[in-house]
């Protein structure tokens, strides 16, 4: 705002000495105000265009397009008309998000175990009771519609199967918002106090990463690691072993495996 009301100032105070520049000059000066108006966020989402799209990010193959068209209407068309095409895509992409299950696929502990090695006796009673583990892969943006869907899909694969133990892996999540975070929140509530525990997982869970920072404006330090961990792979060994406690005696610990 202050570069545009400047340099319309200086057209309509200055003009005479505008008149003044040589073309190279003002061709010059334009080629840096163009250089300087690219948008460090646009430059930067190209470069990662590459690996994300290699490694399945769909978020990103949709912004890069989303960028890509919009400049191609601003050049062609103008501003206007390339605002309202940006907008027009945003809400289709918006809408599409919203259709769409943020649940990728789900498994039940009875068919997937972690690695961790276990007596005769302890994977008898996972075989039989494994089904009381239910894990589900999330994917793509945490917010209040796709948040609702999930819990409604997790409320009831607990009543149909009696789950004891709920494993939310959030690796996939791009993005999470205020509600989306409450919604989990809730949802992990209404589990504690049907008896399931409710457990979130993905890496990278340092200072300022973004669903630490949405979960914890609910959760507590203790909740936080206590509920949360690094990865699937840990969060299901966890389950294990407390379901094998409630199954099996508290000694089962002292004894060697064979």
């Amino acid at each position: 705002a202050v570069s545009g009301v400047f340099s319309l100032l200086i057209i309509v105070l200055m003009h005479g000495v505008v008149s003044l520049i040589p073309i190279a000059a003002l061709a010059g000066l334009l080629m840096i105000i163009a250089y300087e108006s690219f948008d460090s966020w646009s430059v930067s989402l190209y470069k990662r265009f590459v690996p994300a799209w290699t490694s399945g990010d769909k978020s990103a193959t949709v912004n890069v397009a989303l960028v890509t068209i919009v400049t191609l209407v601003l050049v062609v068309l103008g501003i206007i008309k390339a605002l309202a095409t940006g907008l027009l895509i945003s809400i289709a992409w918006f809408l599409f998000r919203m259709s769409k299950s943020i649940i990728r696929s789900e498994f039940s502990g009875e068919l997937v175990r972690s690695n961790t090695q276990r007596t005769p006796a302890e994977f008898r009673e996972l075989e039989s009771h494994g089904h009381q583990i239910h894990m589900f892969i999330l994917e793509g943006s945490l917010f209040f519609g796709t948040a609702d869907k999930a819990a409604e899909v997790v409320e009831k694969r607990i009543e149909e199967s009696e789950l004891r133990f709920v494993i939310l892996d959030l690796k996939r999540i791009t993005d999470v918002d205020t509600t989306g975070a409450k919604t989990i929140n809730q949802l992990g509530k209404k589990c504690k106090g049907k008896g399931v525990s409710l457990y979130l997982c993905w890496p990278r869970r340092e200072f300022g990463d973004p669903l630490l920072v949405e979960f914890a404006q609910f959760m507590s330090e203790k909740e936080i690691g206590t509920n949360c961990f690094d990865n699937i792979e840990i969060a299901l060994d966890v389950s294990e072993d407390r379901l094998l406690d409630e199954l099996l005696s508290p000694d089962r610990y002292s004894r060697e495996i064979g």
